[in-house]
C-alpha cells in the first residue's frame, strides 16, 4: 500500500474582504490619534498593507508582534475586533508556512520542532476566531501528523459543519478513519470527495485501499483500474492494481503491472517486492521464476531499505525458491523481528517450512484468523 497523505490547505480568505475594512479606517468611528502619540489609523493601515505582501514565517511573526502590541492601546471597538480577526488570520497564516517548511526539513528534530510551532499557531488562530472551517483542517492535519488521531477527526468533523462541500476535508477526514481502522467511515468520507470531484485520484486510490485491507478485492479492484484510467502512467497506480489482480489470482494481469509500473519507475521498491513475490509463491509454476525473483526481492531492499518485514519476507520466500534455506531462514527471523503481532503466526510458519527445507507456496498455508 502507498503511504497515506492528507492535505494541508491554505486560503489567505482575509484579504478578499480586508481592504473594504480597512476603509472603515476613515470613518468617523475610528480615532484619528489617541493620547500618547498612538495613531490608531495610521497603525492598522501599516499593518494592513504588510499582510499584502507577507510570505515568509518572519514576516508574518512580524505583523503578529506589532497586531499583540496595537491591542494594548485603548482601541475603537471597531478596530479590536478588526485587530483580532487579522491576528487569528496571521497566526494560520504563519502555521501555514511553517507546514511547508517542516516538508523540506533536513532532520527529524527540526522537522519535529516545526511541526509543534506550525500546531501552536494554528491553536491561537482558532482561539480567537472559530468561524472558518479551513483553520480547523490545518489544526487536524497536524494533529494527524502528531498522532493525534482523535483530535484530528474532531477537528475535520468541525470543519464540515462549517464548510460541508469542503472535499479536502472530507478526504482527510477518511485518511483519518482509515488509520484508525474504521474502513467503512473512511470509505463514507471518500464516497463524498467523488460526489464534489468525480475525478480525484486520491479519494479513487484510497478507496481501492480501504476495500483492499477489507479483503474485498473485486471493489479494490474496481478502484484501482479507474485510477489507472485517470493517471495511466502513474507507476503507483499500477502497482496498487496488480496488488488486487495478485490477490484474485489474476496471474498474468498482476505481472503485466508490475512490469509497467517498474517500466515507468525503476526506483518503485515496492513494484519490485510485489513481483518479487509472484515470482517466488506464485501456485502456477509458469509465472515462477527463482532467480529473477531474489535479485528483484534484493533491489527492492536496496531502493527502500530492510525496515519493511514484508521485504525481508519476500527475501526469505526468493530464497528457498532457489534452494538457499540458511539465507532463507535469516531473512524469515529478520522479518519476524520486524512484523508487527497480528503476522507472527504466519511467518513462524513459514520460518518452519524453510527449516525443513521446503518453499512457500501462495495458498499452502491457511492464513491466520
Amino acid at each position: 500500500m502507498s503511504v497515506r497523505r492528507f492535505v494541508a490547505v491554505c486560503r489567505p480568505w482575509f484579504l478578499a474582504v480586508a481592504a473594504a475594512l480597512v476603509l472603515a479606517v476613515g470613518s468617523t468611528s475610528w480615532s484619528q490619534e489617541q493620547e500618547g502619540g498612538f495613531d490608531e489609523k495610521q497603525t492598522v493601515a501599516d499593518i494592513y498593507n504588510q499582510t499584502k505582501a507577507a510570505k515568509s514565517a518572519e514576516q508574518f511573526g512580524d505583523i503578529i508582534s506589532q497586531i499583540e502590541k496595537a491591542r494594548e492601546q485603548q482601541l475603537t471597538e471597531a478596530s479590536a475586533k478588526y485587530l483580532q480577526t487579522l491576528l487569528a488570520w496571521a497566526y494560520n497564516r504563519r502555521g501555514e508556512v511553517l507546514v511547508d517548511q517542516m516538508a523540506e526539513a533536513e532532520t527529524e528534530p527540526s522537522a519535529a520542532k516545526l511541526a509543534a510551532e506550525a500546531l501552536s499557531d494554528f491553536e491561537a488562530s482558532l482561539k480567537l476566531d472559530q468561524q472558518h472551517g479551513k483553520r480547523f483542517v490545518n489544526r487536524g492535519v497536524s494533529y494527524a501528523q502528531m498522532g493525534r488521531l482523535e483530535d484530528a477527526a474532531a477537528d475535520m468533523s468541525t470543519a464540515l459543519r462549517l464548510t460541508p462541500d469542503d472535499a479536502n476535508a472530507w478526504f482527510n477526514r477518511g485518511e483519518i478513519f482509515y488509520q484508525l481502522g474504521d474502513y467503512d467511515k473512511a470509505i463514507a468520507d471518500y464516497l463524498q470527495v467523488l460526489r464534489l470531484s468525480p475525478n480525484d485520484f486520491g479519494a479513487v486510490t484510497s478507496l481501492g485501499h480501504a476495500y483492499f485491507v477489507q479483503k474485498d478485492y473485486p471493489r479494490a479492484l474496481l478502484y484501482y483500474d479507474r485510477a489507472v484510467r485517470l493517471q495511466p502512467r502513474n507507476a503507483e497506480a499500477l502497482a496498487n492494481r496488480g496488488d488486487a489482480y495478485h490477490r484474485r489470482g489474476q496471474w498474468d494481469r498482476a505481472a503485466d503491472d508490475y512490469l509497467a509500473a517498474i517500466a515507468i519507475d525503476d526506483q518503485l521498491g515496492r513494484a519490485y517486492q510485489s513481483g518479487a513475490w509472484l515470482m517466488a509463491t506464485c501456485p502456477l509454476e509458469a509465472f515462477r521464476n527463482p532467480e529473477r525473483a531474489v535479485a528483484a526481492a534484493e533491489r527492492a531492499i536496496e531502493l527502500d531499505g530492510d525496515g519493511n518485514y514484508q521485504y525481508l519476507d519476500t527475501l526469505a520466500a526468493a530464497q528457498a525458491r532457489v534452494g538457499d534455506f540458511e539465507k532463507a531462514k535469516q531473512a524469515i527471523a529478520q522479518a519476524i523481528k520486524k512484523a508487527p503481532e497480528s503476522e507472527q503466526e504466519v511467518l513462524t510458519k513459514r520460518q518452519a517450512l524453510y527449516a525443513e527445507g521446503k518453499p512457500y507456496e501462495q495458498f499452502s498455508l491457511k492464513p491466520s484468523n
